[in-house]
């Protein structure tokens, strides 16, 4: 049998979570990822903060890698139990807003102009990011980065999602991912 763990904030908090709550939805494009799972203070007394990192891996592989959106305080008969629900790392993304006109720039291009004086210092890449077209004019005016590369999407017919080590892919369609469980 596989095994999976959890970090916060880079501390393992896999024997805190509560068996068969850890539920992943994979999304691609203007729809993010998300996971949500229970855990219990039973081990740490630590209680998660919103916008600390959450990975999950499995045998090695990572699984969601994100953020913390919520923490929600429950009581399961005498047990004291926290909801957490996480987003994917397009809020790393979105931490900026884009104020930018591009002429004559090939959809590349742009996103990798939008990562570069947007997105700094958050370890987004673009290493997946293909080229496809040149757009002849586009403008964007305090949009999220990742509303911006939606943008772009629609006017080219390709897709984008974001992977869970932070790295932006655009191209083709992708085919659609269905949410699972782990535990």
């Amino acid at each position: 049998m596989s095994s999976y763990t959890l970090t916060i904030n880079g501390s393992d908090r896999t024997t805190s979570v509560q068996n068969g709550t850890i539920k992943i939805t994979d999304s691609i494009g203007s729809s993010a990822s998300t996971m949500t799972f229970q855990i219990s203070n039973r081990v740490s007394s630590i209680i998660p903060n919103p916008d600390e990192e959450v990975i999950i891996t499995q045998d090695g592989e990572r699984l969601f890698g994100g953020r913390i959106l919520r923490v929600k305080p429950i009581k399961v008969g005498n047990l004291l139990l926290w909801n957490i629900d996480c987003v994917d790392y397009t809020r790393d993304l979105d931490r900026n807003l884009v104020v930018e006109a591009y002429q004559n720039m090939t959809d590349k291009e742009i996103i990798v102009d939008i990562v570069d004086n947007y997105c700094g210092g958050t370890g987004i890449s673009y290493d997946n990011v293909t080229e496809g077209v040149t757009i002849s004019n586009m403008s964007f005016n305090y949009v999220p980065p990742s509303e911006c590369i939606s943008k772009i999407c629609s006017l080219t017919g390709r897709e984008w999602y974001i992977d869970y080590d932070k790295d932006i892919h655009y191209g083709i369609k992708y085919s659609t991912h269905a949410p699972f469980n782990i535990g």
